[in-house]
């Protein structure tokens, strides 16, 4: 099941999705976030994967939102906004990365303009009730 993610499609055009992936060796501590290098540091890894694995012609445009740690009642998790912008126009997403000691969890929510925030009260959902069991 981890190698194949799970969808949701909101009425809208919005969507949710869950990725699971082994943790090459990330943690992030309660009450810690991130400094700006670390934020370049992940938001240049990152950019540069969204772009490589988009197709030939329509590598998107992305530009970073919003990155950092956010505390929630079980985790810290890895949560950031970014815009992107292709062929088939914007999508604003949002994400929450949740890390064990062998695997991370990302959610994931793409919305469109003007309904960019039609189904994220779901992923507004998940942060406070996740836990890996």
């Amino acid at each position: 099941m981890a190698a194949l993610p799970a969808v949701l499609i909101h009425e809208s055009g919005a969507w949710m999705s869950v990725h699971v992936h082994k943790n090459p060796g990330l943690r992030y501590s309660s009450g810690v976030g991130m400094t700006d290098v670390e934020r370049d540091a992940f938001w240049r890894v990152m950019s540069k994967s969204l772009v490589d694995a988009a197709p030939v012609g329509n590598k998107p445009q992305v530009s970073l939102v919003w990155l950092d740690t956010t505390d929630l009642p079980h985790w810290t998790a890895l949560s950031f906004i970014y815009r992107q912008d292709d062929l088939r126009g914007t999508t604003i997403w949002t994400s929450l990365t949740f890390f064990s000691e062998t695997h991370m969890v990302v959610v994931a929510h793409g919305g469109t303009p003007p309904n960019e925030e039609a189904g994220l009260d779901g992923l507004d959902l998940v942060g406070p009730t996740f836990r890996f069991e």
